[in-house]
């Protein structure tokens, strides 16, 4: 009897030390929930490509035609006589680099090339009943009533700008163009438009502007 249970003792012990061995050399379970917990990644090299985040360009190709008859319109340098024909084309060209976060750089450059009637006179497009004032204009301010489009290459903007938080400055050749106006605009006094411009193209105007972004939470 004693035998028995000594063999018995021996069997339990071995089972026991076999199961703790076992327990330890397995993998540890993961708990329900717990988080893994990645190591860091390691560092990449500096990148000093100018990829699409940091240098974006772009533009646009243009070309405007049009017949006009104006009856007073009899000296005009084209071969159709009465008939004035306006036709241009515009290659524009949209650059902006950001070089470093809250700072950017933009660049507009305009390519214009008229074909057809170049000289515009002001008298060609009003009544007789305007000669007199006309006349006057032109005598105190000679050049003023007739306009020429030259072929030209054109900066139309050029400017930097730098954002810190709700500040924010910009200095150079830029659009200050307020409201939606083209021929009479009250609400933009920067802006100088030449109503006899086919190409509606607005020069940005030399300027140092500085802003400052309200929160969202105040509303005025």
């Amino acid at each position: 009897m004693s035998a028995l249970l000594l063999a018995a003792s021996l069997a339990f012990a071995q089972e026991t030390k076999q199961a703790a061995l076992a327990d330890h050399l397995a993998p540890p379970q993961e708990e329900p929930g717990a988080a893994l917990v990645e190591p860091p990644p390691l560092p990449s090299p500096v990148d000093f490509s100018l990829d699409e985040r940091r240098l974006q360009w772009g533009g646009y190709v243009e070309n405007q035609l049009a017949v006009l008859s104006l009856p007073r319109a009899d000296d005009v340098d084209f071969e159709l006589g009465e008939l004035l024909v306006l036709d241009y084309d515009k290659l524009r060209l949209e650059l902006s680099a950001r070089p470093a976060p809250g700072f950017s750089a933009n660049a507009n450059l305009v390519f214009r090339v008229f074909h057809g009637t170049r000289t515009l006179r002001v008298a060609d497009f009003l009544p007789d009943r305007f000669d007199t004032d006309l006349a006057m204009l032109a005598w105190l301010a000679p050049g003023s009533t007739e306009v020429t489009l030259d072929d030209e290459v054109l900066l139309s903007d050029v400017y930097a700008t730098g954002s810190a938080g709700p500040f924010r400055l910009r200095l150079g050749k830029q659009p200050l163009r307020f409201g939606s106006g083209y021929l009479w605009n009250p609400t933009d006094p920067f802006t100088q438009v030449d109503v006899l411009d086919p190409s509606y193209e607005k020069e940005g105007v030399p300027a140092l502007r500085a802003q400052f972004f309200l929160p969202r939470e105040i509303v005025i």
